[in-house]
């Protein structure tokens, strides 16, 4: 970036911007953070730093500019700015001023229009409005999906009649119905005729 474009902007902030870009309390504050971090490319980061005071970059995207201009990892980033937050509440402040100022401007343009101030951003967009498709009157009765919550209530499976039916008390008419004990139902094997390894 040129050095009058970068003169401009100073010239266009308030007093306090002008200092914290400029003074004595900024350029410790500098020497500090390179000497902190080990930082070789010294001049790209003070750079990077003042452009964001200036306004040429947001707060948010520091930590990004930091590791492409400068070549920090993102953790390093993400600490350097994590240390410059108190340095940098005159910019965050200007921030938030020029946010909320944008979000005045948006009510109030949609107050001319015609709409409530409950108007969202998405609302206002046209090329959204025209994508949408407009409501038709045919319309029909979706079906509820098939779940297996039907399946639950169904008997199947081994004993699940007992869930259903606990009593095991036959019906009048009905003949009982046989029980028999599980070892006289299983034969067992007899293991005198089975070949045996060493054999």
């Amino acid at each position: 970036m040129e050095k009058d474009v970068r003169l401009k902007k100073y010239y266009e902030l308030d007093e306090a911007l002008q200092d914290l870009f400029s003074s004595d309390k900024s350029m410790t504050m500098y020497f500090y953070m390179v000497t902190k971090y080990n930082i070789e490319n010294k001049d790209i980061f003070i750079e990077c730093i003042g452009d964001t005071i200036l306004g040429f970059h947001h707060t948010k995207d520091l930590p990004q500019l930091l590791q492409k201009e400068v070549g920090l990892g993102a953790d390093e980033a993400q600490n350097i700015v994590a240390d410059l937050a108190e340095f940098l509440t005159p910019v965050l402040e200007r921030e938030a001023a020029e946010a909320g100022k944008k979000q005045q401007e948006l009510q109030s343009l949609g107050d001319q229009i015609g709409r409530t101030p409950e108007t969202t951003d998405e609302e206002l967009n046209p090329e959204e409005a025209l994508s949408s498709e407009p409501e038709t009157e045919d319309t029909y009765e979706v079906q509820p999906m098939r779940t297996m919550k039907g399946d639950m209530k169904r008997v199947h499976g081994y004993g699940a009649y007992r869930e259903e039916f606990p009593t095991t008390e036959p019906a009048a008419g009905e003949p009982a119905p046989v029980r028999s004990e599980q070892a006289a139902v299983l034969k067992k094997q007899s293991l005198v005729d089975t070949p045996h390894v060493d054999e």
